[in-house]
């Protein structure tokens, strides 16, 4: 087999969400052949699927972007998400990748075909592409955590997941009813009343929220970005730091600056809410950043006014349009929508992988996710996942972490040139050793909480215990002792 096989591609990326987006770039200005397949009908991943009202990023615009494709428009420190799915539109046609990409094509199996020394992928519509490397880019915000709640299928009303939106449904004048209380939650409980929905929103432990700070760029401003753009790269550069020198330490453990922070969150929260009973209920009780931080301008005011009303307790039950907090709470509901965020372990797991001597990624994940160094796994040549297990930090934009991730795919990719790399199963043991290690001692496994960053069993498959700087020093070079390469054998 030969590289120039014109049967067979360089790489096939799986996703055409922000992973997906940077690998084509990448791939591209590489020059080598490829290929993008999408489930949904669009680009955006995350920002196609979640459409709910409210909806908006966590981290401000100018570093929620790719580096080399910087945007002097966005209209706010925090956009809206249709703005951000826009801002990714424009990435796919500015760099020139719709040929490259194949919607609507559900992957099915990707199978490692050792006597051709590539992957054999399968869709659901039975079509079947090869390629010398795979590429999955399936982020993961996108399969919606739906709790097992008793009666949760007697209620007569609409259902909703915040992850898959219905906009055919009116709000105004209805009683809805929205289990969950975190990001997503805190997002559209204001939008929903705002709307002239009535909004009981029920929360199962509080959670720590400051405010977000967003205010609108002005036009001057706008245009300031784009006549001079070091100006756009000095503030994304202030953004990163900030992030990584004062934020990350809070999470990182619990101590002494996390229990002063602590205090002046808390002590935020109760200027913006009066009545103490309320202050009690949204105290959490863990340490801060044992859950993810939250932000928000206008939940606490949506409670403070009573736009929105909490009842401090899980769901025990529905019964037809009642719901039965574990309180005792009854509330009567026309719409139930669930805002109870991801499961990440799942969409994990989501493609099906046969790697190396038949050997099943979802059996070799059965465990715990393990990856090298988040992206490479021993039996599995040429396989790149982009922000694997444990690639998360919580305190900077998951777009550096996938820009960090593709550059070295492709490094690696350029030392296998026409042949195979796979990390070796030793290497990828010992730094999956290290990782558990570092990470036993953070506040996501000491705080007191749980949460989507911790399994049931304790263990954490999601986070990386340094931040973003430290991340990308581990990833500026391949270390080729890690990895077998063997060339392709040439046949005549």
């Amino acid at each position: 087999m030969s590289r120039d096989d014109p049967h067979i591609l360089d790489a096939l990326v799986i996703g055409a969400g922000f992973a997906g987006l940077c690998s084509a770039i990448r791939l591209k200005q590489a020059g080598y052949r490829f290929a993008v397949l999408e489930q949904a009908p669009a680009v955006g991943g995350t920002w196609w699927w979640n459409t709910y009202p409210g909806i908006a990023c966590d981290i401000p615009a100018h570093f929620y972007c790719f580096s080399f494709a910087p945007n002097p428009d966005w209209s706010a420190a925090y956009p809206p998400g249709p703005e951000i799915q826009r801002y990714l539109e424009d990435v796919t046609d500015r760099f020139g990748l719709r040929e490259a990409i194949r919607f609507e094509m559900r992957v099915t199996h990707c199978v490692w075909e050792a006597d051709r020394a590539c992957w054999r992928m399968e869709t659901e519509g039975g079509e079947v592409m090869r390629a010398r490397h795979l590429v999955q880019a399936t982020g993961g915000l996108h399969q919606p955590n739906l709790p097992d709640i008793s009666g949760r299928d007697s209620f007569p009303g609409p259902v909703l997941h915040t992850a898959r939106w219905d906009h055919s449904i009116g709000f105004e004048g209805k009683r809805v009813a929205i289990v969950g209380s975190a990001a997503s939650a805190i997002q559209l409980a204001p939008a929903l009343a705002r709307d002239g929905a009535e909004v009981t929103l029920f929360q199962r432990t509080a959670n720590y929220i400051n405010p977000r700070g967003n205010h609108a760029y002005s036009e001057a401003m706008r245009t300031q970005f784009r006549r001079f753009p070091w100006l756009m790269q000095a503030w994304r550069g202030y953004l990163r730091q900030r992030l990584d020198t004062l934020i990350y330490p809070i999470v990182r453990r619990a101590g002494g600056f996390g229990r002063f922070v602590r205090g002046r969150v808390l002590k935020g929260m109760r200027r913006r809410i009066s009545d103490p009973d309320m202050q009690a209920a949204l105290t959490p009780p863990y340490a801060l950043g044992c859950k993810r931080m939250l932000i928000s301008d206008d939940f606490y005011p949506a409670l403070e006014r009573g736009d929105v009303r909490l009842v401090a307790s899980g769901v025990d039950r529905i019964e037809g349009p009642t719901i039965i907090a574990s309180d005792g709470t009854r509330v009567e509901a026309d719409i139930l929508v669930f805002a109870t965020g991801y499961d990440i372990g799942a969409q994990l797991r989501a493609l099906p992988v046969t790697g190396r001597e038949g050997r099943v990624l979802q059996d070799e994940w059965d465990d715990i996710a393990k990856a090298h160094r988040g992206t490479a796994v021993a039996g599995f040549p040429n396989y790149w996942i982009v922000t694997g297990p444990n690639t998360g930090v919580g305190t900077t934009s998951v777009i550096f972490m996938i820009e960090t991730h593709v550059d070295y795919i492709l490094r690696a990719m350029a030392r296998a040139g026409s042949g195979t790399i796979e990390v070796r199963p030793e290497a990828q043991a010992a730094y999956n050793a290290e990782i558990q290690s570092r990470l036993s001692d953070t506040v996501w496994a000491t705080g007191g909480c749980d949460s989507w960053y911790k399994r049931s069993d304790g263990r954490i498959e999601t986070l990386y215990p340094g931040n973003a700087a430290d991340f990308r020093r581990m990833l500026k070079r391949v270390r080729v002792e890690e990895y077998d390469l063997k060339p392709v054998k040439q046949t005549a």
